[in-house]
């Protein structure tokens, strides 16, 4: 079974008016049992060693995967409880 999470880009551009427009776009994290793939990277469960949370007042928050090439943060709105819990479990397993 596969478990997703979403997570949020934005992105800011000033037009040709010096007017400024800000775009959100929405994006998935998979986790499977070969590891965590999105949009523009895959991690398999070797590569990661921990995930971590950080909510804002806002009801938003910022979702970390520690990985040994660095830690990637990714904007969630959702509570990831679920998926944080069934990647902690992968981690612990390889």
């Amino acid at each position: 079974m596969a478990h997703k999470i979403a997570y949020y880009q934005v992105e800011r551009q000033i037009d040709f008016h010096f007017v400024q427009k800000r775009e959100e776009s929405t994006e998935y994290l998979h986790a499977t049992p070969e590891g965590i793939s999105c949009k523009r990277r895959r991690y398999s469960w070797e590569q990661l060693h921990d995930i971590s949370y950080k909510p804002f007042s806002s009801g938003e928050g910022l979702l970390y995967l520690h990985t040994f090439q660095g830690m990637f943060s990714y904007r969630v709105k959702d509570n990831p409880q679920h998926f944080v819990n069934y990647v902690k479990e992968q981690v612990e397993r390889n």
